[in-house]
């Protein structure tokens, strides 16, 4: 059924982005612009990262990506010298 949802959304993505174009070009308000114009940006170069800061009396990081690492990656980075 996702997949069903996914192919349809995609069928309409071409229109989509020329609507948001619409809007940051031309659309009635400066936050109707600025919301469409992120969204473009969103989509063509995905959400800027995001730093996490906490502190805490153990050597504990977090790390936050868009892209989960393959677990050969995981283990290069978390794993070496163990």
């Amino acid at each position: 059924m996702i997949n069903e949802i996914e192919a349809l959304a995609r069928q309409y993505a071409p229109q989509a982005i020329e609507a948001l174009v619409k809007i940051a070009t031309s659309g009635q308000s400066d936050s109707a612009r600025v919301a469409a114009a992120t969204a473009i940006l969103d989509r063509a170069f995905g959400r800027p990262s995001q730093a996490l800061h906490a502190r805490s009396e153990s050597n504990v990081q977090f790390f936050i990506a868009d892209k989960p690492p393959t677990a050969e990656e995981w283990e290069a980075k978390f794993c070496a010298g163990n």
